[in-house]
């Protein structure tokens, strides 16, 4: 009791509070989160491994460079690279390119015009799923480094990546899939 009369009659609450609409309002946010996580989990390997656009593709480029296109398997899929030769005859240094995520070969063929005239060998990887390869792109697939044994023979090897090509390219992986000139003892 107060000094102006009896106590107020307290209620539950507040009808927002209410523990019907509090579940309810548990149970849209719940789902809500669901949904979100998931689309996240459906739409991962699109945002993880965004393809090119079609008209990105410039298999003229190859010709351009007066390049050759080399061919692999990966997880049974032919996977594409192409060999820019250095102007050098012989064993000369091999530098391997991985391009980054959603780029393609196709636009770094005339990137290295300075490499070559200084007798620098070049092997543009692609992924698998990625321009004329076949294949998905997955972790597992563009972290594996296929063999081109048809590369030309090698007495130094370098790497140059880009974001993804990061990754994808483990140097035991790249030293097992390059020729190196047979030792003179």
């Amino acid at each position: 009791m107060t000094d102006t009369g009896p106590d107020p009659r307290r209620g539950p609450g507040p009808f927002f509070f209410s523990r019907q609409r509090m579940l309810t309002i548990f149970l849209v946010i719940a789902g809500f989160l669901l949904l979100n996580f998931a689309a996240m989990y459906f739409l991962q390997p699109t945002f993880t491994f965004p393809r090119p656009p079609p008209a990105a593709a410039r298999p003229q480029a190859l010709q351009e460079a007066r390049g050759e296109a080399l061919w692999s398997e990966v997880d049974g899929q032919r996977v594409e690279a192409w060999l820019l030769p250095g102007d050098a005859a012989g064993a000369a240094p091999l530098m391997i390119y991985a391009h980054g995520n959603g780029e393609l070969i196709d636009l770094w063929a005339d990137e290295f015009a300075p490499l070559r005239a200084a007798g620098i060998h070049v092997l543009l990887v692609e992924y698998p799923g990625y321009g004329r390869s076949g294949g998905t792109p997955s972790e597992s697939s563009v972290t594996t480094v296929p063999g081109f044994s048809s590369a030309p023979a090698t007495n130094q090897l370098r790497c140059f990546t880009r974001t993804e090509g990061a990754t994808a390219l483990p140097y035991s992986s790249l030293t097992d899939s390059v020729r190196w000139p047979d030792s003179e003892s």
